[in-house]
């Protein structure tokens, strides 16, 4: 993010809802190598978990999704 001049709000936010989202990406890929991918491997083992489901999974993409949308809408703006 180089082209942004760190004096200027507007860039201040950019850069902030950024970082922001970066982190939850980072910690959405930690849940998935810690959950999921056990939770599929089990599956595909023929052993099906009853401790946890896709419905969960699919709850924690929402506000990476969001966090997203709002970024580039700020970006297009």
């Amino acid at each position: 993010m180089e082209s942004l001049n760190e004096n200027n709000s507007l860039a201040q936010l950019i850069m902030k809802l950024y970082d922001a989202y970066a982190h939850e990406i980072r910690r959405h890929m930690n849940y998935e190598q810690k959950t999921l991918s056990p939770y599929v491997e089990k599956l595909l083992d023929g052993q099906p978990a009853s401790d946890y489901n896709v419905e969960a999974f699919s709850k924690h993409h929402g506000a990476t999704d969001q966090q997203l949308k709002e970024l580039k809408i700020l970006i297009i703006k």
